[in-house]
């Protein structure tokens, strides 16, 4: 027995509770569990950050203090670009929950950044190449 840590789910947690992998390193923070569980991301989740841009004339990430609150069609975004509702949820275009506000990780002193797995670059945008057949 390695006697590790885990919650009630059977996740691997480190003294705070984030979900760590077998070496320790932290996977999920604490704070973005649903019910001790992580968000449900598998390989061959189809995903395109374009779903959730507004539309903007420039790159408003290049200026931290940016004062935009509406894209060009006049939907309301963070500070990233991407399309809000009213309590700050990362919604898609056309108003559809993709986030929840408690899910983004801060980035310039405000929370409105979405989880790493899915800013990473052909993460989840193809098929896993294994066949389970």
């Amino acid at each position: 027995m390695l006697d590790r840590d885990v919650n009630a789910k059977g996740y691997l947690i480190d003294d705070k509770g984030n979900i760590v992998d077998d070496r320790g390193r932290i996977v999920f923070k604490y704070w973005q569990l649903m019910f001790q569980e992580p968000p449900k991301i598998f390989e061959c989740t189809l995903w395109n950050t374009n779903w959730i841009r507004g539309r903007v004339r420039r790159d408003v990430t290049l200026n931290k203090r940016h004062d935009d609150v509406e894209d060009m069609d006049g939907r309301p975004i963070n500070t990233m670009g991407y399309c809000i509702d009213d309590e700050e949820n990362v919604v898609d275009r056309e108003g559809g929950l993709v986030f929840k506000r408690v899910l983004l990780a801060e980035r310039y002193g405000q929370d409105s950044e979405i989880p790493m797995i899915f800013r990473t670059p052909g993460r989840l945008n193809k098929p896993s190449k294994k066949s389970k057949n």
